[in-house]
């Protein structure tokens, strides 16, 4: 804050023109102090007056200010010395018209009088004027500065992520000395003895971006830090390392990955609060899907060879018994006829009619990628699994339209029945003999949970309810 100081024996000039119009200094002086000043009232005197600190140990430094606001002629001048407690302190004073200067005198002084006195040179036309004066008084702290490694880290977070404004428009000089202007956002330790360290960090909403950078671990005494809400990305960062953190938020964020296992340990135990929600590419609970994936070539070509030998098995097998136990020339007629007349009996069904069949959808029996499973009952009694296609679902119609020309034209024992199929607009799916024991995923999951997850995601599109496994038959689209 500016204000006038009222000198001795003084008479005040003005300008109404802009003082520093066309650039500032380093000091970036208001316009409307420089463009006041005052002048000795008698032309012939010195400007003299006093300043007392009230602290006869204090050191101070003392900062003037000139621009020249009178319009001089060119046989005029205005050009003076000024000395300060009875030594020359600056030399040969010429302010510049609307341009304001500073001096300084590089030297810090001792003492709580300051006694000032201006006087023109001879060859001087004008007498001195002074604009604007600024006395600085060092405080000595009686306590530490901030630990040096607590002041790197902040100043570097403070940079990475240009915190100069919002919550750091304040991050200026020591981060938590002296207390009362420690910086916003964060707490420190202060005990009188030891350098202060930052304990707490609060940068919610802060609107930081990209990754976490290791600055947040160089602060070693961290208690408490909430990054919630920005648009944090890339991997959690191990934050078990941090001894004594006791809260962490990172929530309403986009971090992906996996949480560190000491750190999810930590929060598993109470050591830690934790708070990650709304990262939806982060896996919370494992085995996540990076970690599928490092082992999933192995897998897969593992899986390739056991399923080649497994189908060829299969097929030496169904070749060996269809020539054992070849059936009658009138069994065979009989089990044709059996086709044709399951074949002809693929029914179209309105959506209306699966409705009732299904009993209004009450009991779902399974969930696919892109398809729900409900239990149904046809008139006659008939228990059958109604598979209904979901809205939303990329491509479902294409693979719906598939399964049901598949089973339409492959029959076998050990194969679910195809019974009839939907395909209104908005309402597509079929239906197929109801199998109470459960499918072939039920029966791999049990025997290896690892074979059918492999089988997923690299062998089935789709698969087939089975009535008991005695043979195994996948069906691998495209």
């Amino acid at each position: 804050m500016w204000y006038p100081y009222n000198l001795p024996d003084s008479t005040p000039l003005n300008t109404s023109f802009t003082v520093d119009s066309l650039n500032h200094t380093a000091y970036h002086l208001p316009s409307a102090v420089m463009k006041t000043a005052v002048r000795p009232t008698n032309e012939n005197d010195s400007l003299e007056f006093e300043f007392d600190t009230g602290q006869p140990t204090s050191e101070s430094y003392v900062y003037m200010h000139f621009a020249e606001i009178e319009v001089l002629n060119e046989n005029e001048s205005r050009a003076f010395d000024i000395t300060l407690n009875g030594k020359l302190w600056a030399e040969y004073v010429t302010p510049t018209y609307l341009q304001s200067n500073t001096i300084d005198g590089n030297q810090s002084i001792r003492g709580s009088k300051l006694k000032f006195s201006m006087h023109k040179k001879p060859n001087s036309t004008h007498p001195p004027i002074l604009n604007a004066m600024e006395i600085y008084i060092v405080k000595e702290f009686l306590h530490s500065p901030t630990n040096q490694d607590d002041v790197k880290a902040i100043i570097n977070i403070k940079s990475h992520y240009k915190l100069a404004s919002s919550v750091g428009k304040s991050w200026q000089g020591d981060p938590c000395a002296p207390s009362k202007y420690s910086w916003n956002g964060l707490n420190c330790s202060n005990n009188g003895y030891n350098s202060p360290t930052i304990t707490a960090l609060y940068l919610a909403s802060s609107g930081l971006g990209g990754t976490i950078i290791a600055s947040f671990l160089e602060l070693k005494f961290l208690e408490s830090l909430d990054l919630s809400n920005n648009s944090l990305t890339g991997p959690l960062p191990d934050f078990s390392q941090l001894q004594h953190l006791k809260a962490l938020n990172l929530s309403g964020n986009r971090l992906s990955g996996e949480i560190p296992s000491l750190l999810k340990e930590r929060s598993n135990n109470g050591s830690l609060l934790l708070s990650v929600d709304g990262n939806l590419d982060l896996c919370q609970e494992g085995p996540c899907e990076e970690d599928k994936m490092n082992i999933a070539p192995l897998v897969a070509g593992i899986l390739s060879v056991v399923v080649f030998f497994i189908v060829l098995v299969i097929v030496l097998n169904i070749i060996w018994r269809r020539r054992c136990n070849r059936k009658p020339a009138s069994k065979q007629a009989v089990r044709l006829n059996e086709e044709v007349v399951l074949k002809t009996n693929n029914t179209q069904f309105t959506y209306s009619q699966i409705s009732t069949i299904a009993n209004n959808f009450d009991k779902m029996i399974g969930k696919g990628g892109c398809g729900i499973v409900y239990l149904g009952s046809l008139q006659d009694g008939t228990q059958v699994a109604v598979k209904m296609l979901l809205p939303k679902c990329p491509q479902g119609s294409q693979q719906f339209q598939t399964e049901a020309q598949l089973l339409m034209r492959v029959h076998h024992k050990n194969l679910a029945s195809f019974v009839g199929y939907c395909n209104e607009v908005g309402h597509t799916g079929i239906i197929y003999e109801y199998m109470a024991y459960g499918n072939l995923e039920k029966y791999l999951s049990i025997c290896s949970p690892v074979l059918i997850s492999c089988l997923h995601n690299y062998l089935i599109k789709d698969y087939i309810y089975l009535s008991k496994v005695e043979i195994i038959v996948y069906f691998v689209s495209e």
